[in-house]
């Protein structure tokens, strides 16, 4: 028996594309981060923590990762790969996202964003 696809896949990747718009804007000034080589994988730990900051990368995520835990179980998955994977593809987008917000100039990476980030997504999963 196959299973139909879920809206909830539609609009877990339509929530995804909002969130790399989000992250990723103005989109100008590219460059190369200072120091050079391969230390931009790397994501610094931030100098301060703003509240508002630390709300909005844990509530950001939290519908990615319950929209891919619906997506998954509606497609035939487990509860735990299902959650497995939702966790997965939030902290996958984040650690991306920050990793590429090195590029940028007037955006800040860090480490306390993609650690939230993947926790939103946990904490959308579970309560999904």
């Amino acid at each position: 028996m196959t299973r139909s696809r879920s809206s909830a896949t539609l609009l877990a990747l339509v929530f995804a594309a909002v969130v790399v718009y989000a992250s990723l804007f103005p989109f100008a000034g590219w460059r190369v981060p200072a120091g050079g080589g391969w230390g931009w994988w790397r994501l610094p730990w931030p100098a301060w923590f703003p509240r508002f900051d630390i709300w909005a990368n844990l509530l950001g995520y939290l519908p990615l990762g319950a929209l891919v835990y619906v997506a998954a179980v509606r497609g035939g998955a487990r509860a735990a790969a299902a959650f497995v994977g939702a966790v997965a593809a939030g902290a996958g987008l984040s650690y991306a996202l920050e990793v590429l917000l090195q590029f940028l100039p007037a955006r800040v990476p860090s480490l306390l964003d993609f650690a939230l980030n993947s926790a939103g997504a946990a904490l959308g999963a579970l309560l999904a």
